[in-house]
């Protein structure tokens, strides 16, 4: 064979041997094979595990569970703790952080409210009050007894919140008048609102009150009696002959308030023209005024 003809054969076979011994990495072999990092946690020469360790179920649930449970009750009672502090709080804003996150535990923390309520602080007394107005009616059965404790500022605070709550009963009634007559301002104050919420619901505790021995009390229920509409009428009629002027006098203002709706009461304020008192005869005339009746000419 001539070897120009040898060599025309074997040149194809020359090349190939150049490129494999030139580019190595080229090959077959190496490209197909999957590679394998290894983690930094083994040295090169270990073999990974087959699976990643782990402890058994039941241990890893248990102390999962027992950590959160820990933690959750440590924070609730260290939040409860810090937020009755706050309560008292000359900063009105964090007293109302305070108020809103303690009124969301609900029964739970209504002995400490009322506790609160016997305070020496009266910011911390009136926010406490406030967060038992937020809880509502679950907190209704602890503040009755309340207002049987010996604390005048615990029995106060707590008619304060019954009578905000609405709760028509006599014994929140008479704690509110009592709290009327408190030298403190900041508790007659409290009183004035709470029976203004309390009122329109508690007619029949404030008729009740018409009756009680204390003029300073018969004159308070017929003061606000008149926020109880219509339906208060013949009781402030029959004040209208209470023999204390004070009672007269609250009885007949809360008449003229009522205006055309007292109607009913004209012949007995007619017969206060003629009361010994000066001033129910002047009030007597503004009533019937505003009742839309023209009075006779005092003689």
């Amino acid at each position: 064979m001539p070897s120009s003809l040898l060599f025309v054969r074997l040149f194809p076979l020359c090349v190939a041997l150049c490129v494999m011994i030139a580019y190595p990495s080229t090959g077959s072999t190496q490209s197909t094979q999957p590679a394998y990092r290894i983690p930094s946690s083994f040295p090169p020469s270990a073999k990974p595990p087959s699976k990643p360790l782990s402890k058994p179920p039941s241990t890893v649930h248990s102390a999962s569970a027992q950590v959160p449970a820990i933690a959750q009750s440590t924070s609730r009672t260290y939040g409860i703790h810090v937020w009755l502090r706050d309560l008292g709080d000359d900063d009105w804003r964090i007293r109302k952080r305070g108020i809103l996150e303690i009124s969301q535990r609900g029964l739970a923390v209504v002995p400490a409210l009322i506790e609160c309520l016997g305070d020496q602080s009266e910011l911390r007394r009136q926010s406490a009050t406030a967060a038992l107005y937020r809880i509502g009616k679950p907190a209704i059965p602890l503040l009755r007894k309340a207002l049987e404790s010996t604390n005048l500022s615990r029995q106060h605070h707590a008619a304060f919140a019954m009578g905000l709550l609405q709760v028509p009963e006599y014994r929140v009634i008479s704690v509110l008048f009592h709290a009327l007559r408190s030298p403190d301002e900041h508790v007659r104050k409290f009183a004035k609102g709470a029976l203004f919420y309390l009122s329109p619901k508690a007619r029949l505790p404030l008729e009740q009150a018409l009756m009680e021995k204390t003029p300073a009390t018969r004159a308070l229920a017929a003061g606000v009696l008149q926020r109880c509409g219509y339906a208060a009428v013949p009781a402030l009629r029959r004040a209208l002959h209470d023999p204390v002027e004070e009672v007269r006098l609250a009885a007949i203002r809360s008449l003229a308030h009522l205006g055309p709706q007292a109607r009913a009461a004209q012949p007995d304020l007619l017969q206060r023209l003629n009361d010994p008192s000066f001033r129910v005869r002047r009030a007597t005339r503004t009533a019937l005024r505003a009742l839309s009746l023209r009075p006779p000419k005092h003689p």
